[in-house]
């Protein structure tokens, strides 16, 4: 097989013996062979798992109110699965991080007390714990975005600002990450994708400022992701942060949206307003300005990607306008 070709190893137990003789064939130089995708075992299956309320227990030892909560729980769906999760997570290498555990208790405080967050929890963690430790770390991660999302949406953020833009940063930092991961995986011939992506997380968590990202993963080595790969990684995502992140607080991400239209309705909506006139002779102008420019006047296609371009260049200048202003009224800038 060449190149071109993909074998599907996931979920299939591979020896260590076996998983490094592929490493050391399929990611040395000149290989020619097919991408080998793969995902390290480790997952197990209780017979009869421990109640989620003595999991929880574990967790928030002496907080017997909280405790007792979680006893009203365990029949809704997923709760079984998360406590699985929770009962894996305790074996996890970031376990010996005393903030890490403190995370996790309050997490479930909060979720005890947010019918809506305790949901998405339990949602998350189905299949969590089918395979390695450090799938139960991704898991975790993901659990604390979602957290994130749920809190600026019950208003935690209106009056702190300064704090959502800094989040705003760790979740462009993320996304940032994300493509670079994807473009390693894409490299290499023999990869565990999860452990590529969590690598680029967990050891770029302090130099990127990752607050919520779990301290700690177990299987880094099979990552293939050197020292030289993380430095490149920090010093594209800061270029890019430098470059984007004022475009991407005022467009693409939502959270930031929700909140200014709560905090500013009149701002957001005048805003809203100049969008829909930007989009009529402002834009059509901007158009015919560009294609002639480029000699492409009569090209359907260039019309097509040069109005998307132009549609988000406007969005940019007006939200970030807005995104100023909020800011500015509050002593803040980015």
């Amino acid at each position: 097989m060449g190149p071109d070709c993909v074998v599907d190893l996931v979920g299939n137990p591979l020896s260590e013996r076996v998983r490094t003789n592929l490493a050391a064939a399929g990611n040395a130089p000149g290989y020619t062979g097919p991408h080998v995708y793969f995902s390290i075992g480790g997952g197990s299956e209780q017979a009869q798992p421990r109640p989620l309320p003595e999991i929880v227990a574990d967790w928030l030892d002496g907080e017997t109110e909280v405790v007792a909560a979680w006893q009203t729980f365990t029949d809704e769906p997923g709760a079984q699965e998360y406590a699985g999760f929770l009962d894996r997570l305790q074996h996890t290498v970031s376990y010996s991080n005393g903030a890490f555990r403190q995370a996790v208790a309050d997490d479930l405080r909060q979720a005890a007390i947010r019918a809506r967050l305790r949901k998405k929890y339990f949602r998350l963690a189905l299949g969590a714990s089918e395979t390695c430790e450090d799938r139960i770390t991704w898991t975790w991660n993901g659990m604390q975005t979602a957290r994130l999302e749920a809190d600026v949406k019950e208003g935690a953020y209106d009056e702190r600002l300064d704090e959502l833009v800094q989040h705003g940063r760790v979740v462009f930092r993320l996304k940032a990450l994300e493509a670079i991961a994807h473009e390693k995986v894409r490299s290499l011939s023999f990869v565990d994708e999860l452990e590529v992506h969590l690598a680029y997380q967990v050891k770029l968590r302090e130099r990127l400022e990752l607050r919520h990202i779990a301290p700690d993963m177990r299987f880094f080595d099979v990552a293939y992701v050197t020292e030289d790969d993380l430095s490149a990684a920090e010093t594209q995502v800061r270029n890019e942060e430098a470059a984007g992140f004022a475009d991407f607080l005022a467009t693409g991400w939502i959270p930031w949206d929700k909140v200014v239209r709560r905090i500013a309705p009149d701002a957001y909506e005048e805003t809203r307003d100049r969008l829909i006139d930007a989009m009529g002779e402002e834009f059509e102008s901007r158009l015919r300005q560009r294609l002639a420019d480029l000699d492409l006047t009569d090209d359907a296609d260039a019309k097509l990607q040069l109005g998307a371009v132009i549609t988000k260049e406007i969005a940019c200048e007006i939200k970030g306008e807005l995104t100023s202003r909020v800011l500015g009224d509050r002593g803040l800038a980015l």
